[in-house]
């Protein structure tokens, strides 16, 4: 009878791509191994990256059982194909695990063809020094010198010392070129070599202090052929007990060269420090420290009686160890050593204690629990930024004092007539007579203030008194002459009748003499003439041209009278409109005046544009204009314009100087005691927040309430109202308050009063659309995240997304926030990796810790190209991490996940752990349980794994009372492991079943048992499928049943489990597997052999001889366990 194979439901999801990624790969980066493993399996050709992904999780048993050997075979796939990381670790494997360093070279030749720099220094160290291969200087010229172009100093060194050693001197400048590279980074080797080159002067200028300084920096570095290398460098400057003094302290640290320099130095007869003997000592140090070359002299020292007495024999001895240490130079140890000397600047000696050991859990994991074949890890999780925690429709009034005390001043002019409606007054050119000296502040605020030198004004200066009569005579001489200045003055006084009779006619004749030479004033003067009518009709087109040539060449006070009669158009006084009103000329006209610094147009300036209605302005564009609006307000206070102060006053009163504060304060005293009702508000305000003043809430409501009648004043006192803050809870007046400030257009009080119905269940949506019309950011977002979680169709998703769209194109960075998730989620429109960067972007750079995070998120997934960007993912993971938690985690992921850097991984998951993040603490855990590049604490793992398990993180919960059983704490593990079964955890479902077999729960029984197993298997766990074929093919303690244990075994061995296929061939050769043939009996061993299980091979030798004639099946056997035997031996 056929089987029938059981699928679990998770299988059919995966391979229908119901809820889960659409790829393997897709999964793989997600964290859903489990998943990915279906994906992977249910390929008939893996891609290069899906061989990879595959391979670390059979090596970490993540999401597979674990299986080194199918984690080998994915990575040989893999680096077959071309994967870098593959190669790497295919090199490390063969280099560590099968000691075939010949073969590791293999790999490392084909990823240095990829640029990786640490494949070219392996492979030129091996070329170097024979490593693996013969030596071939050539060969490792090629690898070095591209490393050298990528920077490495080691390989900088090395070329440049190529280059030095031939005899051409071009060859010998390049050599020097990259000689000074290396140095320029420090490397020691390098800065010796430089420095000798300096003191003696070779290739450069010679120079023994820059040596020395180089040699310095080498020290500096705890480089121990520095130390040497100072000693040679002061005997040379002859200083032969500094030298000693160098050669000591290397020796010390057991530098064979110092040892043998020190001998040499005692036996030279030259030396001051001259001595036979301490040159014996010293010789003898050396040789039995294993140099060559001193055991060579030593034997001749022996020979000669020099030192010592004459020895044949001693001589013979170290003659023979000289012979020794030769051939062991020689030998492959050696070469390794001295590959890894230059590859680490001498400061390891073994492959092993270098960067190309092997990495993540083949050498840094501690517990020996964690490295067995067929088991599960739990890998490291990342946080998950759901939908719900990225739009919540939080119905919360907004905060009186929240809102920038500005605002409340632009819609306090808002609601308020314009000022402009005031008598038209234009600046004139007085001559300053001491009458006109001594008129008030307002008048004086219409005088126009000539350029350039004026006669008048130098002569009214003068404490005498004026002759007017006589001055006229000389200023009219002088005008004849052609003197513009004086031929203004001639017509001032002829205007006014000052030192001559009045007369416009001549006034204008003068003013004209003096508007050829392009005087701007009399161009001004001429238009107010004209406009005027004095002692005529007015001209106001001709008045008009004056004006309008006098503003384009600069005069303010000619654009400042443009600009007032453009703002409201001008009617003559028999009511005929003879200049239409022109609000864009008019404002144009007030930025010219502004400019050139005239206090009534920076005030006229200041009052338009608070009362501008726009709604689409964006989050710079409305700081600016801030700025702008203070500094109008400013300088027309600075020019005398008293009108500005109380403006001004609320704009100060938000200045974090505390002397601008103060001053605001007084003047909004003073206009308060006056009768202002603005004032009044602005008082309030003050005290409110505490603003140079102690805050007191009963001042500000007092203030309030003077001012009440003023839309915000009423939206506060109705908040205040509606709060029961300040004032006692009344709904009802908080109504009242707020709708009358609604009345008045105030966006806030429509948020507030929507709020409120919504939380007395009123209908709350028409107050709330009204306050978006109005431009309210907060509203805007509030109906856009109310439609994101209660949406029920798709045109409210539209209308949340036009929402974001329009707030996100005025800067808003929350908007630009949820806008980006829309786009990457595809929430109601298509998914758009490219819109969600664009928007993400324009959120993070505004400081926006979630944006960040969700960008890095794009980039570490490889949204956004054919590959993950972890550079870039980790330069925006890097700007929130310290405010937003689970960006270090994701930081910390990549460290642990791609680089195998558990040091640096703990360092981010401990930042993001201090900031209270619960999957952190579960990350931190399993570094301590699984003691990855630690030492195995599983009391700290406990701490951190209930710290994240009581937050909710479901595999805290396993791997607790994975703990709590190995402590025999059973009553603990059961309730922590019924808690993730609640949350559908299959592999708390395995271990509670598991405890069930073995007798440890209060339940435990083999029905217990198998319920358990059954659940998890349902849920894709391999080890509980497992255990059920194997209880259902022994019967133990089970009702036999072989069909479902084929069942399982069938399940598994379609997923490569060696175990399964073995058990699987054994069922097929005892015939319970219908129609299987005995070759694909076979076809199953070897698979299973291949994947690592040893009793395959010996029963496909069975049956494969059992199949042959005249071949024996128990020699095969017998040859089997001889060899095993053998093999045990060994160990």
């Amino acid at each position: 009878m056929a089987t029938k194979v059981i699928i679990p439901w998770f299988c059919l999801a995966a391979l229908t791509h119901g809820a889960f990624a659409l790829t393997g790969t897709e999964a793989y980066r997600q964290e859903d191994y489990a998943n990915a493993a279906v994906l992977f399996k249910a390929k008939a050709k893996l891609d290069p990256i899906e061989d990879y992904y595959l391979g670390r999780m059979y090596l970490y048993g993540y999401g597979v059982l674990k299986s080194n050997t199918l984690a080998q075979q994915s990575f040989k796939a893999a680096a077959e194909k071309g994967v870098l990381p593959a190669q790497l670790l295919m090199a490390k494997l063969e280099l560590f695990q099968n000691h075939n360093p010949e073969q590791a070279l293999f790999w490392f030749k084909k990823a240095a063809k990829s640029n990786d720099t640490s494949a070219q220094m392996y492979c030129a160290g091996a070329y170097l020094f024979g490593f693996g291969t013969k030596k071939n200087s050539d060969a490792a010229r090629e690898f070095y010198i591209p490393a050298a172009r990528s920077g490495n100093a080691i390989a900088q060194r090395t070329l440049a010392e190529n280059f030095l050693n031939t005899r051409q001197p071009a060859n010998q400048k390049m050599g020097l070129v990259w000689l000074q590279k290396a140095a320029a980074l420090r490397d020691p080797e390098a800065e010796i070599m430089l420095a000798e080159l300096y003191r003696k002067g070779d290739k450069v200028s010679q120079n023994t202090d820059q040596a020395k300084q180089l040699l310095e920096d080498a020290l500096a570095q705890g480089y121990v052929p520095a130390v040497y290398q100072m000693g040679v460098f002061e005997q040379q400057q002859s200083h032969v007990k500094d030298a000693q003094t160098w050669y000591l302290k290397a020796s010390s640290l057991h530098y064979l060269p110092a040892q043998l320099a020190l001998a040499e130095l005692y036996l030279d007869p030259k030396s001051e420090l001259y001595s036979v003997q301490n040159g014996f000592l010293w010789m003898l140090k050396a040789a039995q420290s294993g140099s060559e070359k001193a055991q060579h002299l030593l034997a001749a020292m022996y020979q000669k009686g020099q030192g010592v007495a004459a020895d044949e024999g001693l001589a013979a001895e170290w003659e023979a160890t000289a012979r020794k240490t030769q051939e062991s130079n020689s030998s492959g140890t050696y070469a390794e050593q001295h590959m890894v000397q230059w590859l680490t600047c001498d400061k390891e000696k073994k492959l092993t204690q270098t960067a190309y050991r092997l990495p993540g859990i083949y050498s840094n994991w501690k517990n020996q629990d964690a490295l067995q074949e067929n088991i599960y890890n739990f890998p490291p999780k990342m946080n998950a930024l759901a939908r719900n925690q990225i739009y919540k429709s939080q119905f919360k009034m907004m905060d009186p004092n929240a809102i920038p005390i500005n605002q409340y001043y632009d819609a306090l002019m808002r609601v308020q007539a314009p000022s402009a409606k005031e008598a038209l007054v234009l600046p004139y050119y007085p001559i300053r007579t001491k009458s006109v000296a001594a008129q008030d502040a307002h008048d004086r605020l219409q005088y126009a203030q000539r350029e350039g030198y004026d006669y008048l004004t130098h002569l009214t200066s003068s404490p005498q008194a004026i002759e007017y009569p006589k001055e006229f005579k000389l200023l009219l001489n002088q005008a004849i002459l052609g003197d513009s200045a004086a031929q203004f003055n001639v017509a001032q006084m002829y205007q006014q009748g000052l030192g001559v009779e009045k007369s416009i006619d001549q006034a204008i004749k003068f003013y004209l003499m003096a508007a050829a030479q392009n005087d701007l004033a009399a161009k001004y003067q001429l238009g107010l003439i004209y406009f005027q009518g004095s002692e005529g009709t007015p001209d106001y087109q001709l008045a008009l041209d004056w004006w309008m040539d006098a503003a384009f060449k600069g005069n303010q006070y000619a654009q400042y009278a443009l600009a007032r009669l453009y703002e409201n158009g001008y009617t003559d006084p028999n009511g005929k409109e003879v200049i239409a009103a022109n609000p864009e000329q008019s404002f144009a006209m007030y930025q010219l005046s502004a400019v050139n610094n005239y206090g009534l147009a920076q005030y006229r300036l200041a009052e338009i544009m608070v009362r501008q209605k726009g709604t689409d302005f964006n989050v710079a564009d409305l700081e600016l204009r801030r700025k702008l609006i203070k500094g109008l307000y400013q300088g027309a206070v600075n020019y005398g314009v008293d009108q500005a102060k109380l403006p001004l006053a609320f704009y100060n009163a938000m200045d974090a100087d505390p002397v601008k504060q103060a001053q605001a304060f007084t003047d909004a005293q003073q206009a308060a005691n006056a009768g202002s009702v603005d004032a009044a508000f602005l008082l309030g305000i003050m005290y409110d927040r505490g603003i140079a003043t102690e805050k007191s809430r009963d001042q500000a409501i007092h203030w309030y309430e003077q001012s009440a009648q003023n839309p915000m004043s009423a939206f506060i006192l109705g908040t205040y109202a509606a709060e029961g803050t300040g004032l006692a809870k009344n709904l009802e007046k908080a109504v009242n308050y707020l709708q009358f400030s609604v009345n008045q257009e105030f966006a806030p009080a429509d948020f507030n009063i929507a709020v409120l119905k919504q939380q007395q269940g009123e209908a709350f949506l028409p107050y709330l659309d009204k306050a978006v019309a109005l431009g309210l950011h907060r509203a805007g977002l509030l109906l856009a995240d109310y439609y994101m979680t209660s949406a029920s169709n798709d045109q409210q998703l539209h209308q949340a997304r036009d929402l974001y769209e329009r707030f996100a194109k005025q800067g808003d960075p929350n908007a630009q926030l949820k806008l980006g998730y829309m786009y990457e989620q595809g929430l109601g429109i298509p998914q758009d990796y490219n819109q969600a960067l664009t928007w993400y972007t324009a959120a993070a750079e505004k400081g926006s810790y979630k944006a960040q995070y969700l960008l890095g998120k794009l980039y570490h997934l490889g949204y956004l190209g054919a590959a993950p960007d972890y550079t870039l993912a980790r330069q925006w993971y890097a700007l929130a991490q310290t405010h937003y938690a689970p960006a270090a985690v994701a930081y910390g992921f990549i460290d642990e996940m791609v680089d195998d850097d558990y040091l640096h991984a703990l360092n981010e998951y401990q930042l993001a752990a201090d900031l209270g993040d619960p999957v952190a603490a579960y990350d931190l855990g399993l570094i301590y349980e699984k003691g990855k590049n630690q030492l195995v604490d599983l009391e700290k793992a406990k701490e951190l794994y209930t710290q994240a398990a009581n937050q909710g993180v479901v595999k805290a919960m396993v791997s607790l009372g994975i703990l709590y059983a190995k402590d025999h704490k059973y009553d603990d593990a059961v309730s922590w492991l019924n808690k993730a079964v609640a949350q559908d955890d299959a592999d708390a479902e395995y271990q509670l079943g598991w405890m069930a077999e073995k007798g440890m729960t209060r339940q435990s029984s083999m029905s217990e048992a198998i319920k358990h197993y059954q659940s998890s298997a349902g849920r894709g766990n391999a080890r509980a499928m497992l255990a059920l074929a194997r209880l259902y093919q022994s019967g133990s303690q089970v009702v036999k049943n072989t069909q479902q244990s084929v069942e399982y075994y069938t399940l598994l061995a379609r997923q490569d489990y060696p175990e399964a296929q073995y058990q699987l061939a054994k069922f097929c050769f005892s015939g319970f597997v219908e129609g299987c043939t005995e070759q694909q009996g076979k076809n199953l061993l070897e698979k299973a052999q291949q994947n690592g299980y040893r009793d395959a091979g010996q029963l496909l030798r069975f049956y494969t001889a059992k199949s042959q004639d005249g071949v024996s099946y128990i020699e095969s056997i017998i040859v089997s366990q001889g060899q095993r035997t053998q093999d045990k031996s060994k160990s």
